[in-house]
């Protein structure tokens, strides 16, 4: 391709020089995704001269004056200090207003372990030695990429230049696209203010409610394998904590799901009241569920939350840490547990605003007896028909409705915000009738034919172009004769649950003395507790 067929691919992917003869690209590189890195030695007047120039000149004062309100950036003459090599208690004291006597010389030696000069960038050691864009052209680079991505949304551009650069925020990101006059023809102005984060899930209690997911650590197949051996992960992460509980799956078979399931539940502190999946079929997580409460006596609940923003960033966070450390982490499955696990758990939680281990075991007194209260109440208040007591194995397995579903109140917590993390309440899509999801996992089934295999395709597979999922493959039995799930584990970031009419069947033989004979008391089942 010429460069001049390069040229038409965006009107803004080339721009005539400052002497006006010739052109030249606005990008330095095109990353795998496909997003364009523009150059720093832009003139965004010449970029987009349809743009209202006032209104950009009015955005760039603004930037720079939250640029040197936030705590933690650096301003232009400290970026210069820093850059010139000319750092020192005097040189800080004369440019920076905040520091008196008393604090330069902590401020100066933070600056110094902090900032340093690489191949003649200045650095962030704190964000892992990402290049530091210069404060005074930091809504240039921004707006510049918000132009040659073709207008792209602000949390886009953020996603891409978080990875690129230490010193780009969502704040940032967000007020620059608000002064393109292309897409703010309005020109409203949202109020920045600045929150803390806080804990959507504060009144949950600790391992009340627990989402469960099966992903592959490094690609969508699970073709990379840990130790050469386990090619998924079992996921489980509680609410209110965020505490995170990690195990290997050699495959995503039931007979791997299982006992690997069983052994996370058996070693918890307490059983979750409320167990939840975005990656696993609903049928196939009741099916390994009233397995295990069968077998092992155990109460469990299911919840009606799936597919929530909640559940995809946690996988989506933990893949990104493997990513960072798959060369360690592909080697051994205790380095996934040092690397991955302990720095989730361990380290603070600006989410949660404080460390989820501590959250997890010290944070209310009491709490066993005030759980199996809580627990005991919900299970009194459920239909009949939502509950299921094997009285002759002992267990019981229940499923949430619209009564004890919980959800985000939006009213308290105020109107969406850029530090707010509100994607993290259960979105609308997956809060299900509780009715009619008992009515398919519940319902009695007069099919005395019961399939012989149940198999489970890739991640990748079970999801459609259009973001809704395939059909469900209800027979098929594999090259060693292994039982597998079903139906198709849904990808992380997939909007849409399955339509409940696609749910099958509990059908493998593993369950065949478990679901189908307990089919039929389901609606006149009562509670022992």
């Amino acid at each position: 391709m010429s460069k001049s067929d390069e040229m038409l691919l965006n009107p803004y992917d080339a721009q005539v020089g400052s002497d006006g003869s010739e052109s030249f690209f606005v990008f330095q590189k095109i990353t795998e995704e496909g997003f364009k890195v523009p150059r720093f030695d832009l003139n965004v007047y010449q970029l987009a001269p349809e743009l209202d120039h006032d209104w950009l000149d009015t955005g760039r004062n603004e930037l720079i004056k939250l640029i040197n309100t936030v705590k933690g950036q650096l301003t232009q003459d400290i970026y210069e200090l820093i850059s010139s090599n000319t750092l020192s208690t005097q040189t800080l004291l004369e440019c920076c207003d905040k520091v008196t006597a008393g604090t330069v010389e902590n401020k100066f030696v933070l600056l110094k372990r902090r900032y340093s000069i690489l191949q003649g960038n200045v650095v962030d050691h704190k964000r892992e030695d990402l290049p530091v864009i210069e404060p005074d052209l930091v809504f240039d680079v921004i707006m510049a990429a918000h132009l040659i991505n073709g207008h792209l949304p602000w949390r886009k551009i953020h996603q891409h230049l978080k990875n690129l650069y230490a010193n780009v925020t969502r704040d940032f990101t967000n007020l620059v696209t608000l002064y393109c006059s292309h897409c703010n023809t309005d020109r409203n102005m949202k109020r920045f203010l600045r929150y803390k984060h806080y804990n959507v899930y504060d009144k949950v209690m600790p391992l009340e409610r627990c989402h469960v997911e099966i992903f592959a650590p490094f690609d969508d197949d699970g073709n990379e394998k840990i130790e050469d051996k386990y090619s998924h992960v079992l996921y489980c992460r509680d609410y209110h904590s965020r505490f995170v509980w990690m195990l290997p799956l050699e495959g995503i078979t039931f007979r791997d799901l299982v006992p690997a399931l069983t052994q996370l539940l058996c070693s918890m502190i307490r059983l979750p009241i409320f167990l939840e999946t975005a990656t696993l079929d609903r049928q196939d997580m009741f099916d390994v569920c009233e397995y295990i409460a069968r077998k092992y006596k155990l109460k469990i609940g299911l919840g009606l939350n799936s597919g929530t923003d909640f559940q995809r960033n946690g996988v989506t966070r933990i893949k990104n840490l493997f990513a960072e450390h798959k060369e360690q982490c592909i080697k051994e499955w205790n380095m996934c547990l040092r690397l991955v696990l302990t720095r989730v758990n361990q380290n603070y939680s600006d989410r949660v605003r404080g460390i989820p281990s501590d959250l997890l075991c010290n944070e209310i007194s009491n709490i066993a007896h005030k759980f199996k209260l809580k627990q005991r109440k919900i299970i009194d208040e459920l239909y009949a028909h939502h509950v299921v007591q094997f009285r002759e194995a002992g267990g019981m397995i229940y499923l949430e409705d619209d009564n004890s579903a919980f959800v985000v109140d939006e009213d308290e917590h105020g109107p969406e915000n850029d530090n707010v993390p509100v994607t993290e309440s259960p979105s609308k899509e997956s809060m299900k009738s509780s009715n009619n999801i008992a009515d398919n996992l519940l319902e009695p089934n007069n099919n005395s034919s019961i399939p012989s295999k149940r198999v489970l395709p890739s991640e990748k597979s079970s999801i459609r172009k259009n973001g809704s999922k395939k059909k469900i493959n209800k027979e098929k039995v594999t090259d060693k004769g292994k039982m597998e799930l079903s139906s198709p584990l849904s990808q992380a970031g997939n909007q849409d649950f399955q339509d409940l009419s696609e749910i099958p069947e509990p059908s493998s033989p593993y369950f065949r003395n478990t679901s189908i004979s307990q089919r039929s008391k389901y609606a006149d089942v009562s509670i022992e507790l």
